[in-house]
């Protein structure tokens, strides 16, 4: 028996291949640089509460919230109720959904573990914390509602921070510090 071999007709030479997938790269690089968080604000950083994570002096770019979705651990800028002229910057330590719980000896504990700056020291609140921060578990059952976060600074005994103004709601977070 015989074999005959067709020659296959070859549709699309190799320069039209190449073209078509260098035109597919552009395309997603293109959709990729129009995804990504463009920088809204640059700060430079005041202040010693995020010390460990953010030392003062440094300059920090920020990014819509609405462009991300906030997770724990980001660092975030927020504007306090009572004071919109400058902007405060801490660490996200609980997002809506999480649990939360505040002990009498100030430690507070978020899915059931402690709380701890980043060299590993729990947190340990003032009075004014644990009472502070112990109305909002009662009146939420321990967890955090949707549209709010627990943000807190590098220093264990709290600062400008949840320790000292409550849960704080989405509404009031202006930035995300792009790292």
């Amino acid at each position: 028996m015989r074999l005959i071999l067709e020659r296959v007709p070859r549709f699309y030479s190799y320069s039209t291949i190449v073209i078509v997938l260098l035109v597919i790269g552009a395309a997603i690089y293109a959709l990729h640089a129009a995804t990504r968080c463009p920088v809204i604000a640059s700060y430079e950083v005041r202040g010693q509460s995020l010390d460990q994570s953010v030392p003062s002096g440094s300059e920090v770019s920020v990014a819509a919230p609405s462009c991300t979705s906030i997770q724990r651990g980001d660092i975030v800028v927020f504007q306090t109720a009572s004071d919109t002229s400058a902007p405060v910057i801490k660490r996200v330590e609980a997002i809506p959904g999480d649990t939360f719980a505040v002990k009498n000896d100030g430690t507070i504990l978020i899915n059931g573990k402690v709380a701890t700056i980043p060299d590993g020291t729990p947190y340990q609140l003032s009075s004014h914390g644990v009472t502070m921060l112990s109305l909002y578990a009662a009146d939420y059952q321990g967890i955090i509602p949707a549209e709010s976060y627990l943000l807190l600074g590098d220093v264990p005994s709290g600062a400008l921070d949840s320790s000292r103004l409550g849960l704080i709601s989405a509404q009031q977070i202006t930035g995300v510090v792009q790292r």
